[in-house]
């Protein structure tokens, strides 16, 4: 952004900002007088933040909606919100989930990189370097669900395969770590999750 449009932007926001307070002090008065003045809060729409809008009644009187910002997914009141970049709702520090250096709500995390609890599991369990046997007892998953999962994983791009025969191994890749850092805020609320990163030693 050139200076000279900072300036004019600048010179804009001073300007709504007198306008802003002219305002307040006119309604102020009013409020003061015979003039019937009501004051409402109302929750803000899906994407909208918090503001003032003013109006008559058909009474006469004077109307100050101010709109309280929530959380679009959990509804929770205040605080700083940041906006899915997917479907622009509003997210509080517990809903957003940062992805690639991106901010998503869960539902547009799964669009465009959907992770199963199972992979999710295994992916975790590959980073801590959990032997593949211990993996299917504590994940409590059959062999060929496992082997699904590592499939799917290497699919994905999330890992790699190295090594041949008796020698190989998984490595977790760079964006293998950002799905897990991303995919412990969908599913480590849930319980057996936290029970199995407890148990491989993973603390979030």
């Amino acid at each position: 952004m050139s200076d000279l449009l900072k300036e004019d932007l600048v010179k804009l926001l001073k300007r709504l900002s007198d306008k802003m307070n002219e305002i307040d002090e006119r309604l102020a008065r009013l409020e003061s007088s015979n003039i019937v003045f009501e004051e409402r809060m109302v929750p803000t729409k899906r994407g909208e933040f918090e503001g003032k809008t003013y109006f008559r009644t058909e009474e006469g009187g004077i109307v100050k909606e101010s709109r309280i910002p929530l959380c679009d997914v959990c509804g929770r009141r205040g605080g700083e919100f940041n906006v899915c970049v997917g479907c622009c709702k509003k997210l509080c520090k517990e809903c957003e989930i940062v992805f690639q250096g991106k901010i998503y709500c869960s539902e547009c995390l799964e669009e465009i990189m959907w992770l199963s609890k199972g992979e999710f599991k295994v992916l975790l369990a590959i980073w801590k370097n959990v032997p593949l046997e211990l993996l299917k007892e504590l994940a409590r998953m059959r062999s060929d669900e496992v082997e699904a999962c590592l499939e799917s994983l290497l699919e994905k791009g999330l890992m790699e395969l190295r090594g041949f025969l008796f020698f190989k191994e998984f490595r977790v890749l760079d964006r293998g770590l950002e799905a897990i850092s991303a995919y412990k805020r969908v599913y480590s609320k849930e319980e057996d999750v936290l029970l199995f990163m407890g148990e491989i030693g993973y603390v979030c």
